[in-house]
């Protein structure tokens, strides 16, 4: 199983690089606090 960690993406995981694994854990803080941002995240 691969596990991948991302944190502190601000609303930008779109831009972020993110490699293929089994598991994505993200810790930290998604938004800069719009839920626009959470939303998208989210979907």
């Amino acid at each position: 199983m691969k596990i991948v960690f991302i944190s502190d993406t601000h609303g930008k995981h779109r831009k972020a690089s993110i490699p293929d694994g089994d598991l994505l854990i993200h810790g930290g803080d998604v938004t800069n606090g719009r839920e626009g941002q959470m939303l998208d995240f989210l979907n």
